[in-house]
């Protein structure tokens, strides 16, 4: 097989390995994932989990296949029923209500009217939080500023500018809401438990009263002598920085004994998955602090290494899910502390889930001078992630157990366990920015990362760079789509210089090869049945002729060059918030009017939304297909099919003479595969992405034009002429070789001497 043909065999094959591995990570259909988000809020944070009450929602140990029995009754008693302590385990619940020691009531008193804090104004407020009497937790966060749809979003600016035009309705607006765990309700970062002297006293319940929005008390009492032992106070408050939230956790001690008190409550769980996310990327992350050996002045918080996927928690669960309490040691339950955190004595500073654009996250209360402590473990040290298994793969919702450490409080002492608790958008102008997030370096939430993926093979690194150039560039030309375009010029002029060497060697392999050709069958048939020989001869003809076998290597790497920014752009372009529902060309498609073809909208939401695809045609209904759901034609991947085969058809150089019939049958359907692949590979991907490789071949084929008609212009039969700096480094090469001949020949002597010596001194002895 000639050279050229394996050229040309090599550089398809490396396009559809690559595409084909693309499309098996992006496009598989995962078992995990939501087939049907929520109508109303897409991104809802679904904590549906387990509560500690056995009677509502297994607990973790015992891990039952499924609830027991439905949300507690808010008209049943205050009472509730207590988990006591366990031979094995004191997370396992107690069997019946007898064995309570202690257990949690209302206090007396009126409740507050208002249950919410904050507004849906967002010259005021960041988000509206609705207040759930249950645990004491968050029934819904509603942006005020953030909309399920680039659509809702435009209508939304239009009414800020002229307010007699209709405003989208407040189910729109993207929203943070409870989850449930079968018929069970979990509002947000609800309470779980509190542990007094090693009894469990359960707290999801309706026991708590409201104060004042946001602000929440119970008791407990001794179930004997209804004696209070301990008042229980939460308070949700509203920050300054507008998307941070302060959670004020006391509890005191009002018996007349030392107690040894825990606190149990439920952290960040899943996020649902956006509408236009068609790859699972919900994370669990971690930011942590050194150990003070290695950061003394615990002044640095990095989240190297505690990144994990969604899969990788489920299975986590999987493999104690449904075991005897007791049986399963901490170390393969829990999250943190972890192995790596164990080994290397780090200490928490944050944890938070993640989906696409939004995060759910505690971190610890950073208030300096007062408080400037980055580390949480005062309030949290152990994350617990649990879910239950037996439900189908599309209906299992992780939820996380945030375990604070055990204090010893003194009668008429409390104890804390605050946090601080950021709900709000992967944003680098708020992480970056503000603090605390800027102390805390809550900017490692942000990742742009494939899910399946290592971060150096998607090359985070070069997205983090893109974004920050691509925000530049945007800031010259006011436009998202026209920035990804300047970004192709300007990858196109530096990479110019290697496409145009390498399109030479690549045409001057073609014509050398062409005419070498008769020489080469020649050897062919003498040394048919020498095949070593003959591959020598052809070395030598390859030496005398000028012609490295190798260059044509030349021809790909300007491709090769490109992959890393087309994945790592693909990465940023999917999660990168500055670009969520950004139009393209100022908006410009979304100015024409809607032209309505039966169920289906032409030009209603075309480029509307550079992270989305860009939907020339919606489809009322989605069509559900194999992979995914289709849920409308995107023009831009058909487009790029067309100059793709343009590229195929009329910029490809021409097949090698020597190949056979079979071998150019092989190109042709190599060739159309690549045509179509490309296409269907980027079919649902980012807009923006599409954009920039249309583009980017669009140059490619005036710029191959020119470059074809500078290289007819050349002989390209003659060998290439060898510069200065060339042929002195050739020289010196030369030199350093005659040198080490040399050297190594005098080593040998000497050696051969040396075994000599000895042998005659021996005979004469003799």
């Amino acid at each position: 097989m000639s050279p050229e043909t394996r050229r040309r065999i090599i550089t398809s094959l490396v396009f559809l390995v690559a595409g084909g591995l693309i499309l098996l990570a992006f496009l598989r259909p995962r078992p995990d994932t939501d087939a049907t988000p929520d109508s109303t809020a897409s991104t809802a944070t679904s904590a549906q989990v387990a509560a500690s009450d056995e009677s509502v929602v297994p607990d973790d140990d015992t891990a039952p296949t499924a609830p027991t029995a439905p949300t507690p009754d808010p008209a049943a008693s205050p009472r509730t029923t207590a988990d006591a302590p366990d031979s094995e385990s004191v997370d396992r619940p107690a069997e019946t209500a007898d064995a309570a020691e202690f257990v949690s009531r209302r206090p007396a008193g009126p409740a507050s009217a208002s249950s919410t804090l904050g507004s849906l104004d967002p010259t005021t407020d960041r988000y509206l939080l609705t207040f759930s009497p249950t645990a004491a937790g968050i029934e819904s966060i509603v942006f005020s500023d953030f909309w399920t749809e680039a659509a809702w979003s435009r209508e939304a600016a239009r009414h800020a500018k002229n307010p007699e035009a209709p405003m989208p309705s407040d189910d729109e607006r993207y929203a943070l809401r409870a989850g449930s765990y079968g018929s069970t309700t979990i509002p947000l970062l609800a309470a779980r438990a509190v542990e007094i002297d090693g009894v469990r006293i359960n707290l999801f319940a309706d026991c708590w009263r409201e104060i004042e929005p946001g602000r929440f008390e119970t008791e407990i009492v001794d179930a004997a002598t209804d004696a209070p032992v301990a008042r229980i106070e939460r308070w949700f408050r509203l920050s300054d920085n507008g998307y941070d939230i302060t959670l004020e956790q006391r509890i005191e001690n009002v018996g007349d004994v030392d107690r040894e008190i825990g606190w149990i409550q439920y952290g960040p769980g899943d996020l649902d998955r956006d509408r236009g996310s068609f790859i699972e990327v919900r994370r669990f992350h971690f930011g942590y602090l050194l150990s003070p050996q290695r950061d003394p002045a615990q002044a640095n918080v990095t989240a190297n290494g505690q990144l994990y996927e969604r899969r990788d928690v489920l299975d986590r669960i999987g493999e104690w899910y449904g075991r005897p309490a007791g049986s399963v040691p901490a170390d393969v339950r829990d999250l943190w502390p972890n192995d790596m955190s164990r080994e290397q004595s780090l200490v928490l500073s944050w944890f938070g889930t993640t989906n696409r654009y939004f995060t759910l996250c505690v971190h610890a209360p950073y208030d300096p001078p007062a408080n400037a402590s980055r580390s949480v473990e005062s309030s949290l040290v152990t994350v617990r992630p649990i879910a239950d298994l037996s439900l189908p793969a599309d209906r299992q919702v992780i939820q996380t157990e945030l375990y604070g450490p055990a204090k010893t409080v003194a009668p008429g002492e409390s104890a804390s366990w605050n946090l601080g608790v950021y709900a709000g958008p992967l944003e680098r102008s708020v992480l970056e920015s503000a603090e605390p997030y800027l102390a805390l370096n809550m900017r490692d939430l942000i990742v742009y990362l494939m899910s399946g993926c290592c971060t150096f093979c998607t090359f985070s690194w070069l997205a983090d760079f893109l974004v920050v150039f691509l925000s530049f560039l945007h800031s010259i030309v006011g436009d998202w789509a026209i920035a990804i375009i300047l970004l192709v010029c300007i990858v196109r002029l530096i990479l110019h210089p290697v496409m145009k060497k390498g399109q030479i060697q690549m045409q001057r392999m073609s014509r050398l090869m062409t005419e070498l050709k008769p020489e080469l069958d020649a050897l062919q048939k003498k040394y048919k049945d020498d095949p070593a020989r003959m591959q020598s001869e052809q070395r030598r003809l390859f030496m005398e002729r000028g012609v490295n076998p190798a260059g044509c290597v030349g021809g790909l790497l300007p491709t090769f060059l490109q992959m890393p920014i087309w994945i790592a752009l693909y990465a940023m372009l999917f999660f990168a918030f500055e670009l969520r529902q950004q139009p393209a060309f100022f908006g410009l498609f979304q100015l024409l009017p809607d032209i309505q073809l039966g169920a289906t909208t032409l030009l209603g939401q075309f480029l509307g939304d550079l992270s989305r695809p860009d939907h020339f045609v919606e489809f009322t209904t989605p069509v559900d297909i194999w992979i995914t759901k289709l849920t409308g034609v995107n023009l831009l991947p058909l487009l790029m099919g067309v100059i793709f085969f343009i590229q195929q058809k009329y910029m490809s150089p021409p097949p090698s003479p020597n190949m056979t019939p079979e071998q150019l049958q092989q190109q042709k359907m190599m060739k159309v595969m690549m045509v179509v692949l490309f296409p269907l590979m980027l079919f649902q991907a980012p807009s923006g992405l599409t954009l920039y490789i249309l583009t980017s071949s669009s140059i490619g084929i005036i710029e191959g034009k020119r470059i074809r008609k500078h290289i007819d212009g050349m002989d390209l039969t003659k060998p290439m002429p060898v510069s200065e700096k060339a042929k002195s480094r050739k020289a010196r090469k030369d030199q350093l070789a005659r040198m080490y001949a040399q050297k190594l020949e005098e080593a040998k002597k000497k050696q051969a001497a040396k075994r000599k010596g000895p042998q005659k001194s021996f005979k004469k002895k003799d």
